[in-house]
């Protein structure tokens, strides 16, 4: 009556964003095998799971954000939290200087695009939208620290993805805020970035 097994079902069976083993997907995906020992369990014998056609799909392994300049910090770790590193990203391993972009508007690109070339730009706009923006100007990858509830859900991280080359993050506001202010100040932040897919 408390939810508690319902939640455990929700939690099996949708597919949230999270590290998952390479034996998943030549074979089956575990939301497929939890319902199958779910029929075991309940003693229905005759079922049969069918795989039909091959797909491919984006895969995260590995995805870090550190800064190495002025201090020494991890930022985003995609093995704590998987919904920071964004679906569509590509194998990086690289230092680069972050960058505010603002909201990312296409102003913002049209009158400064030079200073984001080579660096990391961070905005409070829609990484789908900006990332684009972004690579175009020569960055090398994009943060952002968007969430349609700032006021109400510091920790929120939203679910989109990114297409193209490069990196995309996301930072929830409760620490993404703490990153833009330091950027505002002018500091000059320099992070490595590695991301396995």
């Amino acid at each position: 009556s408390s939810g508690e097994q319902a939640m455990h079902h929700i939690n099996n069976l949708a597919p949230y964003t999270r590290p998952r083993s390479a034996t998943e997907f030549p074979d089956k995906l575990s939301e497929a095998m939890y319902i199958m020992d779910r029929l075991k369990d309940s003693g229905i014998k005759d079922h049969l799971l069918d795989i039909v056609g091959k797909t491919s799909t984006w895969r995260g392994i590995e995805g870090t954000v550190t800064e190495v300049s002025p201090g020494s910090s991890e930022i985003a770790d995609f093995n704590n939290v998987p919904e920071m590193l964004a679906e569509g990203s590509r194998n990086t391993d690289l230092r680069a200087q972050l960058v505010w972009v603002g909201a990312g508007e296409p102003t913002f690109f049209a009158d400064k695009g030079p200073s984001v070339r080579g660096k990391i730009a961070v905005t409070s706009g829609s990484l789908g939208s900006v990332h684009g923006r972004a690579m175009n100007a020569g960055a090398v990858g994009t943060i952002s620290i968007y969430n349609g509830r700032e006021l109400t859900d510091q920790l929120q991280i939203p679910n989109s993805g990114i297409y193209g080359n490069g990196f995309g993050f996301f930072l929830p506001p409760r620490e993404g805020v703490l990153l833009r202010d330091r950027l505002l100040r002018n500091e000059k932040i320099e992070v490595e970035v590695k991301v396995r897919t």
